[in-house]
């Protein structure tokens, strides 16, 4: 499987990192913000349906939740989060 980026995948990244920079200019002299990463979360298939698709609900959840009680202002998501991308 070929692994390297497309053209939409490199510019939605250049995109997000010049956000970034110019949300870091803008609020030089203001409060600090947190952002988060959360990477490829895909997850095997449970037979209670808390992973459907290999998509780790359970696992992203509980991320999701750290990243509110840590206060974090944004998240990035890299890399996909099933391994079969079908809708049943």
């Amino acid at each position: 499987m070929n692994k390297s980026l497309s053209h939409t995948a490199r510019a939605f990244i250049v995109a997000t990192i010049l956000v970034l920079i110019s949300l870091s200019v803008n609020t030089a002299l203001a409060e600090p913000w947190k952002f988060g990463i959360i990477s490829d979360t895909q997850w095997p298939n449970s037979p209670d349906n808390k992973n459907p698709n290999s998509v780790a609900v359970d696992v992203i959840n509980h991320v999701n939740q750290q990243f509110i009680d840590q206060g974090v202002k944004f998240v990035i998501a890299v890399g996909d989060v099933t391994d079969n991308g079908s809708v049943l």
